[in-house]
């Protein structure tokens, strides 16, 4: 998992995984996107999957707005980053 970046991309509800080439430059190696997926602001690598936490800007907030964290599936074989 050393070399892979995860970037939110947040207006467009995809999570992106770039592989790092040295000191200044990356490749994209996969991209994913989810309906459950609503602006995410932040994401984490934990026990084989991504979890994405969903800002929700697009949507006004009152006192019974729901948020929600998304699993998705880590890129690379049998949910493991490469």
């Amino acid at each position: 998992m050393g070399r892979t970046l995860f970037v939110s991309r947040n207006q467009n509800d995809l999570v992106v995984a770039a592989r790092l080439a040295g000191r200044h430059g990356a490749r994209v190696v996969h991209t994913t996107t989810s309906s459950d997926l609503d602006i995410p602001s932040t994401i984490a690598f934990q026990s084989g999957f991504l979890w994405a936490v969903n800002a929700r800007f697009s949507t006004t907030p009152t006192p019974t707005t729901a948020y929600w964290i998304t699993r998705l599936p880590a890129f690379g074989q049998r949910g493991t980053v490469e």
